[in-house]
């Protein structure tokens, strides 16, 4: 059984997270772009509950610290969401809450403008790696 100093520590990692993962989406490097779309604001918002759940998912199976980085997981799996076709993209856009087709279009562009935000921040790197098995051909 969890003892209650250490669900505060685990549940105090989470909101670290949740609010990095708030300040790498809402963040802008751009003095003219002071406005925030309803896209990104969207965005924000859906990532943010896939942060959530898959915070409740982890947790429900370990019984010790975890330390995630949602951030980092779903822009994996919107990258592997964007290669797929048919059911099985839906189902992955379904999981990441991206179920808006006008979000869905625009994941790339947003994960694109935050990245580049970020490039010229030294102190802020990010990198995913994707691996495809050589029999499998890879959508440009």
């Amino acid at each position: 059984m969890r003892d209650s100093f250490h669900d505060r520590g685990v549940h105090l990692l989470f909101l670290l997270a949740v609010l990095l993962n708030q300040i790498v989406i809402s963040y802008q490097n751009e003095p003219s772009a002071t406005m925030t779309s309803a896209l990104d604001i969207q965005f924000s918002s859906k990532t943010n509950e896939f942060a959530l759940e898959l915070y409740k998912q982890i947790i429900s199976s370990e019984n010790k610290n975890v330390i995630i980085s949602p951030f980092s997981i779903s822009t994996c799996l919107s990258l592997a969401a964007f290669g797929a076709a048919g059911h099985t993209a839906n189902e992955m856009f379904s999981v990441l809450k991206y179920t808006d087709g006008e979000l869905k279009a625009a994941v790339a562009q947003i994960y694109g403008k935050v990245l580049k935000d970020f490039s010229a921040n030294p102190t802020v790197k990010i990198a995913n790696k994707v691996y495809v098995m050589n029999r499998y051909s890879v959508k440009a």
